[in-house]
């Protein structure tokens, strides 16, 4: 079994899927959907599937890297954006299986409304000529016709958009695979599982203070430590980080840590803070220079 198989079987809880193997986008788009509809009906098929052919029903791969893992998701670290994509590879294969019940349904039904049809024209032509009401069962013919060849239309128009469907999910399966895997690589599983979800929370605090936005705080979480992820974000906005650089800071294991890899990227790319008189040449005149700031933001709320 390899390694998506297990993240899915993670996920659902299933065997279905075990002969299940990475695909390209390619791949996913030249998937084969059993067409076991009537070949007179095919030109029917084939105009609804051209029509439904630039349809993109689903997230983008730009919207799925962007909500998932990049700088509009809530998910700061590795450990946070790999639980999201295990979450959203087990929305998409249940929307698969869903979309499957519903093509095999339809083809199914299609059989049902054949065989319907042909019996309504065996009993009409054995009825039609032993009995005196030929224009009532004339009536009564064309009416049971049309209800079965209008349902049969019905369904000629919505398989096609239900293979477009069973694609977009494939291909957007394809892209939360690949997002999946670039977070696993970058996560520390010598950590335990509740490490991970506190570090996942404290960058999400401190992601949210520099964002501007603030969302639920656990209450686990005292003043002291807010007021630290509060002070860390404002420090990084005042020098100026980018979401990226942000990102890069808040993953650290702890708050010291964190605080660590600030300066050292404020020295690294020689950043200069907004308000700095002079050019910070090394840690102390920059540790001297935030303790200065932070007083003064104390001083702010205070008067």
């Amino acid at each position: 079994m390899n390694e998506v198989t297990q993240v899915i079987d993670k996920v659902v809880g299933s065997s279905v899927l075990k002969t299940y193997e990475p695909m390209t986008i390619e791949d996913a788009l030249a998937v084969n959907i059993p067409d076991l509809v009537l070949k007179d009906w095919q030109d029917k098929v084939d105009l609804a599937r051209d029509l439904a052919r630039d349809l993109i029903p689903g997230m983008t791969e730009f919207q799925i890297k962007q909500f998932v893992a990049g700088d509009q998701t809530d998910n700061v670290t590795p450990y946070g954006i790999y639980q999201q994509a295990l979450r959203e590879l087990g929305t998409r294969y249940q929307s698969i299986l869903e979309a499957r019940y519903e093509y095999e349904k339809s083809q199914a039904e299609l059989k049902q409304i054949q065989a319907s049809l042909e019996r309504i024209e065996a009993e009409y032509e054995k009825t039609k000529s032993s009995t005196d009401r030929e224009d009532w069962m004339e009536t009564q013919h064309e009416a049971s016709v049309m209800k079965e060849e209008a349902e049969k239309d019905r369904l000629l128009r919505q398989m096609p958009l239900i293979e477009v469907r069973l694609r977009d999910i494939l291909r957007q399966l394809v892209h939360y695979v690949d997002v999946w895997q670039t977070a696993k690589d970058d996560i520390d599983f010598t950590l335990s599982d509740h490490e991970m979800q506190r570090i996942e929370w404290e960058a999400k605090i401190v992601m949210r203070y520099f964002k501007g936005k603030l969302g639920y705080i656990p209450t686990q979480f005292d003043n002291i430590f807010l007021n630290d992820c509060l002070e860390l974000a404002m420090d990084m906005r005042e020098y100026g980080f980018t979401n990226e650089m942000a990102s890069e800071v808040v993953c650290c294991i702890n708050m010291e840590v964190r605080q660590q890899k600030f300066k050292e990227m404020v020295l690294h790319k020689q950043l200069e803070p907004a308000n700095a008189v002079l050019p910070l040449n090394n840690q102390d005149e920059l540790c001297g220079f935030i303790a200065q700031r932070r007083a003064a933001r104390v001083q702010m709320k205070r008067g």
